[in-house]
């Protein structure tokens, strides 16, 4: 039988192996093969099992490791070895919860993958002292708390003892919210008095091992100041505690006496759902503390909570990264910004969201609202409405109407909700809940007593004498927006099944604010179809389920408020495309535009994690809105300060500085520059059949040369270049200032005065073998014969998927600025040049009329034994503008008390 050291050093062996056949030596990796590969050297015992991870880790952790290979970084300084995490007790109870809903079990490996990412980062609970401070970023309506109950489940697993979540400011998503925990931890829901439970969710599967009971200190019915704990009940060694809360002062301040009483044990969790509302500190003078914000960092900072993580969820991190990072007060202790972590919660392909419905390109999910027509944007709590509806909110009802009617043709009907957010006011809420009530059951009437006497559609709109016009309108709504589902259904018979199933479960409409009697309950054995109308409670965490009618007008002018309020984003699987926003026009170019800034600070977030940089050493930028819109509100960015990230391109020289490791992108940039090539080889082919025939000859065409630096091509047109910057995919981290947004918008600006409209470009030839392109998605009419790899040796501070160019941070070599003059006047300005045989390019690019393109093939060196890697090419560039007034500036917010990782270009002066 082979010894422990013999099997730890198989062990160590196989995970090297694994990772380096994937490339991938990310932490996560690490620990994720090396529990892999340990049951099968230890399958006889777990502890040596458990002892052998520990050690295999760590040596895989060590610098020498580190050293061996160049794509390895530290994702920190103070990294931890957390408890080896498995699906044990807890989360596979979960899972197999999850299971038995359809919609939620495809998610499980997501929910894992994620959450173990998650705890990981997380204070040990075996450590005497340490408080980790955390974000989890994710789309609205996109899963969060599904995720976060998994992020409980392990947290438990791994030996946490109390939770504490913080769900909103509004009863209806506290509710909500504990219903969910109490089926997927808890097993239990509490009917009267803590004590009397009757079992749910994992409750009702058999019974585990282990003792997994939860005790909770709050109950769907009542918030944690609604009962009564007594002092006894403290927990016992190896039990558990729960508590869902509101983000209001008097539950936070109960929650305090709890902890002072000493019945909540550490290691503790505290997520706070919703992160950017309430808990920012919204205090007016910089040493103000608001009042929820100082209670929820009392709380983290109490003593009987010497090991604690405070993980936020949020859709709009834009608050919380601008939270100060250097407050560590005396009496709250330290702020809430996520010094230690940010992690992002991708969505998949499935998720209906901002790039589906507002990326400018398709917007057949919009409707056109007016209704200003009765209620101006800006109005009173008294506003008192005129006794009619807009027809665009009555077209919205419609579409909500056969929407309920479709889905009763159904074997197994779901829940189908429509909202109406239109004022934050009860009083005008109320009033729309009349009028809409009224308009609705018009129209209910007006379809009972005309389906079952109509033969056809025709007949059933004669039947239409009413001055509303109610089925006109339907029918009109059917053909427009119900295209794709005519063939599949019969409106006559969608109206006659549904006039039964309504005078059973008629649509109910409900008003949702803190002074509505009104509830928003979705049970699973009854079937539910509501109008939603409400303001700000509609605006924050709450699911609405199936919703497929949305009719949103409000004049929010901050990008988080706007955002939060798309609670018709989340994944509608089979329905997606019967979903229907009204919304004002001006609103609809706002969403375009934060739709835009959240995936650019989403990608800034995610080079982030790649790079393995804090946040406490990053600034995250986050670009301003020209005209109206506010990033969030103005107390919410005290820290904050104006950041212009100009680009300046008179006489400059811009160049790829980094690669994403990624054989797609490697990929679509090759494709990019085979069309790029095979465009300019067009016009050149064209340009000589032009030439030949004299009364067609044109003044300017493309023309080609080669020598011993490349293929050079002259005359290239301007939109070939703006057509290669537009499909290559950039590192824009590592290499700012070649962002292909700016240097697009930067030549753009150049052609309005006539500059930059003809180009230069060169396809560099190196010294290394014989360029082959790999891809054979697009056929080359070119050949590269002549042209040969550059190589260049990747920088030592390459990895997480990054590869640098070199340690001087350049891709071209000294003389490059040869390439863009003739060579008359080359050898004239080395003539004149007084410092020696090598003048700086920046002295030959001064003397340029035309910019310049280099696309260099390229190949990074092995940095062992300095071959190149045969299997990775990549295509680089270097950009090169003549002397021009043109100047491209983008205006951001940044943290003010973090550092801006913003690197400059190498300054050959």
């Amino acid at each position: 039988m082979l010894s422990f050291e013999e099997r730890k050093k198989r062990l160590k062996e196989s995970v090297v192996s694994c990772l380096e056949s994937t490339g991938d030596y990310s932490r996560d990796k690490i620990i994720k093969e090396t529990r892999r590969f340990s049951e099968a050297f230890f399958p006889d015992s777990s502890e040596d099992q458990e002892r052998a991870i520990q050690i295999v880790t760590e040596e895989l952790f060590d610098t020498t490791f580190s050293e061996k290979s160049p794509f390895i970084i530290a994702e920190d300084d103070d990294s931890r070895n957390l408890p080896p995490i498995d699906r044990s007790e807890f989360f596979s109870r979960y899972c197999a919860y999850l299971q038995q809903d359809g919609s939620m079990a495809k998610a499980i490996d997501s929910i894992d993958a994620v959450t173990e990412k998650i705890v990981t980062k997380l204070a040990d609970p075996k450590s005497k002292s340490e408080r980790i401070r955390g974000l989890v970023v994710a789309d609205v309506q996109s899963g969060k708390t599904a995720n976060y109950i998994g992020l409980i489940a392990k947290a438990f697993d791994i030996g946490y003892r109390s939770v504490i979540v913080l769900s909103g400011i509004h009863n209806n998503l506290r509710k909500q919210t504990q219903e969910r925990i109490d089926a997927g931890i808890i097993g239990s829901t509490q009917r009267g008095s803590i004590g009397n439970a009757e079992p749910i969710g994992v409750g009702l599967l058999p019974a585990g091992k282990e003792n997994l009971s939860v005790f909770s200190f709050t109950t769907a019915w009542g918030d944690v100041h609604n009962h009564s704990v007594p002092s006894t009940s403290k927990l016992s060694d190896g039990s558990r505690s729960i508590l869902v809360t509101k983000k209001n002062i008097q539950s936070l301040t109960s929650v305090l006496k709890i902890c002072d009483s000493g019945q909540i044990a550490y290691p503790l969790l505290l997520i706070d759902d919703e992160a950017d509302n309430a808990s920012i500190n919204v205090g007016r003078n910089p040493e103000d503390v608001s009042r929820i914000n100082g209670l929820i960092r009392k709380i983290l900072s109490h003593d009987s909570f010497p090991v604690n993580s405070y993980v936020g969820y949020t859709a709009t991190p834009f608050a919380n990264v601008l939270v100060n990072a250097n407050v560590d007060d005396e009496v709250y202790g330290e702020d809430i910004f996520p010094k230690d972590f940010i992690i992002l919660m991708r969505s998949s392909e499935e998720y209906f969201g901002a790039n589906k419905v507002f990326s400018g390109e398709d917007d057949k999910y919009l409707c056109r609202s007016h209704l200003e027509e009765i209620l101006p944007q800006k109005h009173s709590k008294d506003f008192i409405l005129p006794n009619k509806l807009t027809d665009c909110i009555k077209d919205a009802i419609c579409h909500f109407l056969i929407n309920v009617a479709i889905e009763s043709a159904s074997d197994k009907p779901k829940h189908r909700s429509m909202m109406v957010n239109v004022s934050r006011f009860v009083q005008v809420q109320e009033q729309i809940s009349r009028r809409l009530k009224n308009y609705l059951d018009g129209l209910v009437d007006e379809i009972r007593s005309a389906v079952n006497e109509a033969s056809s559609l025709q007949d059933f709109l004669q039947q239409d004498e009413s001055d509303e016009q109610y089925l006109r309108r339907l029918v009109s709504l059917w053909q427009r927006e119900f295209i794709s589902d005519q063939e599949s259904f019969d409106l006559l018979e969608l109206l006659r099944l549904f006039t039964k199933e309504n005078a059973r479960n008629p649509i109910k409409i409900v008003v949702i604010n803190g002074d509505s009697p009104d509830e928003l309950t979705y049970e699973d054995d009854a079937l539910v179809n509501v109008i939603a109308i409400g303001g700000d409670a509609l605006s924050r965490g709450l699911t609405l389920e199936g919703l497929v009618t949305s009719y949103f007008a409000r004049n929010s002018r901050s990008y988080d408020t706007l955002m939060q309020m798309c609670r018709w984003f989340g994944y509608r699987a089979s329905y997606e495309h019967r979903c229907r926003i009204w919304l004002p026009a001006e609103s609809q170019g706002w969403y375009e535009y934060i739709t835009r800034v959240v995936a650019e600070l989403y990608d800034e977030i995610e080079n982030l994690v790649q790079r393995g940089i804090r946040p406490r050493d990053l600034a995250l930028k986050i670009r301003k809105h020209p005209d109206r819109l506010i990033i969030t509100s103005v107390n919410k960015q005290k820290s904050s300060k104006d950041y212009f990230d100009s680009l300046d391109v008179s006489c400059k020289l811009f160049e790829t500085l980094s690669f994403i490791e990624d054989h797609d992108t490697q990929y679509e940039n090759e494709s990019a520059f085979i069309r790029l090539i095979n465009d300019i080889e067009q016009d050149i082919s064209l340009n000589n059949r032009d030439l030949r025939d004299s009364t067609r000859r044109r003044t300017t065409g493309a023309a080609r040369t080669s020598n011993t630096t490349g293929r050079i091509y002259q005359n290239v047109p301007v939109e070939r270049i703006l057509a290669f910057l537009n499909d290559y995919r950039n590192e824009n981290n590592y290499s700012p200032k070649t962002q292909t947004n700016l240097l697009s918008s930067a030549i753009r600006k150049m052609n309005l005065v006539g500059e930059a409209l003809y180009w230069r470009v060169l396809i560099a030839s190196g010294k290394g073998g014989q360029v082959v392109l790999s891809n054979s998605s697009i056929e080359p009419i070119f050949d590269l014969n002549g042209i040969k790899w550059t190589l260049r040796s990747p920088g030592t501070d390459s990895g997480g998927g990054i590869l640098l160019s070199g340690d001087n941070r350049r891709l071209s070599g000294r003389g490059i600025g040869a390439v863009g003059l003739e060579q008359s006047k080359y050898e004239e300005i080395r003539k004149d040049y007084s410092g020696g045989n090598n003048p700086p390019d920046s002295l030959f690019i001064r003397h340029f009329t035309e910019p310049v393109l280099v696309l260099f093939p390229l190949k990074f060196k092995n940095p062992i034994n300095g071959l190149a890697v045969e299997e990775a090419q990549y295509i680089g560039w270097t950009i090169m503008f003549p002397p021009t007034n043109v100047t491209v500036e983008s205006h951001y917010v940044v943290n003010s008390s973090l550092p801006n990782d913003v690197e400059d270009q190498v300054d050959e002066n």
